[in-house]
């Protein structure tokens, strides 16, 4: 079951995540960087799901810049970091604090999950804009459901529920409901994760990330509002 909202370090484990990135952490044990290029940003869930990126050309930077004052990793265009054969379960609840900053395409992708059977991405959905769009045919949502407006240059706090139990993705911005959508078809047990790029490693989106948590269930909103509020004072989300 979940467990209590604690923190290890400078990282919450809130309901045992199964990935827990905190960018603001620049310790050696939490960013593996050389000239700041970062090639792993340690799991602090204890399930080793890092964020790793080999190639010099594609690693993500850190103490470089900032959001509330505090660290934040910067991936620019074509920088992105991978956690690969992720075990999943069928519920995924995602969130996630970061700064949307720029891309070149509306398939340009926050996040992917990339498998054989039911993956997924969430990306721009409009060139020049990041509307943070839940883009799957095989997840089998119709209305594609996104975050409602043009967050580009903004600091955002989202939330992505996939619920199997409810058949439905909801999508939250800042503390607040703003889309949903149902779906009928449930994740892969395996998946490799993507942060900045698409699932064809052919579009990537600009930004600073802050926090990001990954849960092998469909979180409830008490459990969603604790981490909101954690997220929110801490970031400084408005």
């Amino acid at each position: 079951m979940f467990g209590i909202v604690s923190q290890s370090g400078n990282t919450p484990t809130m309901y045992n995540p199964i990935i827990c990135f905190d960018t603001s952490d620049t310790s050696a044990s939490n960013i593996t960087e050389s000239s700041n290029l970062v090639s792993l940003l340690k799991d602090r869930s204890g399930n080793g799901n890092d964020g790793v990126q080999g190639t010099g050309s594609k690693q993500p930077s850190t103490n470089t810049n900032t959001i509330n004052s505090l660290n934040a990793i910067y991936c620019a265009v074509g920088d992105y970091l991978s956690m690969a054969s992720v075990s999943t379960a069928v519920n995924l609840t995602l969130i996630c604090v970061f700064k949307p900053l720029g891309n070149n395409h509306a398939t340009a992708s926050f996040f992917c999950a990339d498998a054989a059977d039911n993956d997924f991405q969430i990306d721009s959905l409009t060139s020049g804009q990041f509307h943070g769009r839940v883009n799957s045919t095989n997840l089998g949502a119709t209305s594609a459901p996104d975050l409602g407006s043009n967050e580009i240059n903004n600091v955002i706090l989202v939330v992505y529920r996939f619920s199997d139990n409810d058949s439905d993705v909801t999508v939250r911005l800042n503390g607040a409901e703003v889309d949903s959508d149902t779906y009928d078809g449930a994740m892969n047990s395996t998946m490799t994760m993507r942060i900045a790029i698409n699932r064809g490693l052919s579009r990537s989106l600009k930004l600073d990330l802050g926090e990001f948590l990954v849960f092998n269930e469909d979180l409830s909103a008490t459990q969603i509002a604790t981490i909101e509020t954690y997220l929110t004072d801490k970031w400084g989300v408005v």
